[in-house]
């Protein structure tokens, strides 16, 4: 009897899978835009090789010819000189490997075909992510072969899967990376110099702005609240008039359509109804209002103001990609995201969902170098006033926030004007105050 795997030679049927095997390798998952993204970023701007060094390696690459030019790019660095097209050709060329690598004209062609070079994390990430998929293929395709032979060793391939897999998971953490405190004075002192002397600051544009000192581009501010209290409100009023003081502003709603925000900012702009702007109720339109609603679509026209609501629930790699993808094409100076609950996140209890979301969120400010403006949902109900316990994930969000800000009504229907509770509860930059400000429900504003 013959057992299972010891026929002498491949048979007509496993010839034909590994003919097939074969020809998936070509098919693996790679993207040469990506590849050629980070390359020609790095030429655009030697910095961006000190970051992606930490994350990639040659061996990431799916083209040979970018293997190798990013091979060069890292011994061009090391040797001391400035990775260029010429530096960068000249050491392939001495090492036999310029014309297998498209020759020089294929190099300076990397810069054209980069379209943001600030973007080079974002293209690094996407190589890394296409690496690991190909090693997850390669090892299954591996594995497969493996387990075709006459005497398998289950042991030895549940092993090499595991290690395979744990190597993968180390590799998508960056490592931590400390400078010279000189290197970080240095780009301070280009910043001092270089940044203009009319550089915006993006504020609340409320009476906390005197001790808030503007909103943060390294950590982000949160403004929390019960349902109905005002944080949209507070949030869509705080982008407007950023925008109205030439800062493009983007926000991104993961809960209300745009077409209703627009309608608060509107009725805010106009001093036009609230209700009978979302209602829709026409007939109750004075001739006043149909003139101020004109004045207000008019000034919005002119607004540096972009807003998008996602069309399915997102991660924050993905905001972050949509924030990068608006600095690129729009400029964008300000970001205000409503609201942090709405963030999609990986599973775990209800804690730990809120406090990934938080830590995640610090951390894209960190990278973009944006303010950030994050509205927070406070569902415990009651009169009493809400504080940083009442927030999901406090901890988290206290630790990584620059700033908390808490909105206290304790007449969430009344659309007349009446006062409400504004508290500063955390603050980085200067003290912790209660202010009483007038919220006007009727027209959507907080002044």
């Amino acid at each position: 009897m013959v057992e299972r795997g010891t026929v002498e030679g491949p048979g007509r049927g496993q010839a034909h899978r590994i003919r097939r095997d074969e020809e998936n390798l070509t098919l693996l998952p790679h993207d040469k835009e990506a590849e050629q993204g980070v390359l020609g970023a790095i030429i655009l701007a030697n910095g961006a090789l000190l970051e992606t060094r930490e994350l990639l390696r040659p061996e990431h690459f799916f083209s040979a010819g970018h293997r190798s030019i990013f091979q060069a790019m890292l011994d061009v660095h090391d040797g001391g000189q400035p990775v260029d097209e010429v530096t960068i050709a000249r050491h392939l060329r001495a090492q036999h490997r310029l014309d297998s690598c498209g020759g020089i004209a294929y190099i300076a062609e990397l810069v054209d075909l980069t379209p943001v070079a600030s973007n080079v994390l974002v293209y690094a990430r996407i190589v890394l992510e296409t690496h690991r998929l190909r090693t997850l293929i390669e090892t299954g395709l591996e594995l497969a072969q493996r387990g075709r032979e006459s005497l398998v060793d289950v042991d030895g391939l549940i092993a090499r899967a595991r290690d395979v897999i744990a190597d993968l998971a180390k590799g998508n953490r960056v490592p931590l990376r400390a400078r010279h405190a000189k290197l970080a004075l240095a780009e301070f002192m280009e910043e001092l110099v270089t940044r203009p002397k009319d550089a915006f600051v993006a504020k609340t544009c409320t009476a906390l702005d005197s001790a808030l000192g503007g909103i943060s581009s390294e950590r982000p501010m949160y403004v929390a609240a019960r349902t109905g209290v005002g944080k949209t409100i507070f949030a869509m009023q705080t982008a407007v008039r950023n925008a109205r003081a030439g800062v493009p502003s983007l926000f991104i709603s993961l809960e209300h359509r745009d077409t209703t925000l627009m309608a608060r900012a509107a009725s805010a702009l106009g001093a036009v109804g609230g209700a009978k702007m979302l209602h829709r109720r026409v007939d109750d339109f004075s001739e006043q209002d149909w003139d101020r609603l004109g004045e207000a679509a008019e000034l919005v026209e002119g607004l540096p103001l972009f807003i998008v609501r996602p069309p399915h629930a997102v991660t924050v790699p993905e905001i972050q990609a949509l924030i990068q993808h608006h600095v690129a094409q729009d400029g964008i100076k300000f970001v205000v995201l409503d609201h942090l609950a709405r963030i999609k996140t990986g599973k775990g209890s209800i804690y730990e969902q809120a406090t990934a979301r938080a830590n995640d969120v610090a951390a894209m400010v960190s990278e973009l170098a944006l303010p950030l403006l994050v509205l927070v949902q406070i569902n415990r109900e009651g009169a009493e006033r809400p504080s940083l316990l009442h927030l999901k994930g406090s901890g988290e969000i206290e630790e990584t926030a620059s700033a908390v800000v808490i909105l206290h009504d304790p007449e969430p229907e009344n659309s007349d004007p009446h006062e409400i509770e504004v508290a500063i509860a955390k603050n980085d930059s200067g003290p912790c105050v209660v202010k009483q400000m007038t919220k006007y429900g009727w027209k959507f504003t907080i002044e």
